[in-house]
């Protein structure tokens, strides 16, 4: 299935109110060209990659009370190549996949540091309501002006002993309950997980 065709399907078939945007590199998995304590999970091209503890049941879960969606500032031959070694059989079940050429490099003058922007309001002409829309991604300013739609995690680097997910999880349950996910303080969540 193409990322258009993915995209046009989600739009006429959709059976959750809400709609869950998540980030791939630090956010699902970590990968790497240099040498990692741990042995990799995978490979794509070069790069060793490991799985963020418990990804597999964190989006098995998110794909049955969400519509999910992925959006990475890497290519769409990474993504794809990640997403079906963490999803399997479940990849088709994802709304869309959004990468690179979806994305705006930016470069901030203040840290001299060049970071991809993610237009939230791609969604919002694609028929999404920002009141529904849950993004989940360790760069929150990727998603600048629309901070109050990011839950920020914790930045994934392998780590084996990394809980992130499983606590992301309980805030989303709740998050889900939301009229409007931005109304609610994400700062925080883990306090309140």
């Amino acid at each position: 299935m193409t990322d258009d065709s993915r995209q046009t399907s989600s739009l006429t078939s959709r059976s959750f109110k809400k709609l869950l945007v998540l980030d791939l590199d630090e956010t699902l998995i970590y990968s790497t060209m240099f040498r990692m304590e741990q042995s990799p999970e995978f490979r794509i091209g070069l790069a060793d990659v490991v799985k963020r503890p418990g990804v597999e049941q964190f989006l098995s879960s998110c794909l049955g009370l969400f519509e999910v969606g992925v959006w990475t500032s890497a290519t769409l031959e990474y993504a794809n190549d990640a997403l079906s070694h963490l999803l399997g059989q479940d990849f088709n079940r994802l709304a869309f996949i959004r990468t690179r050429e979806h994305c705006t490099q930016i470069f901030d003058h203040v840290t001299e540091e060049r970071y991809w922007h993610k237009d939230l309001a791609v969604l919002l002409t694609d028929g999404y309501d920002a009141r529904e829309i849950i993004v989940v991604d360790d760069t929150p300013r990727a998603w600048t002006p629309y901070d109050d739609n990011v839950v920020p995690v914790a930045k994934y680097t392998g780590c084996p002993y990394d809980v992130e997910l499983s606590l992301l999880f309980r805030f989303l349950v709740r998050l889900r309950c939301a009229e409007d996910v931005r109304s609610v303080d994400k700062r925080h969540w883990r306090s309140v997980s």
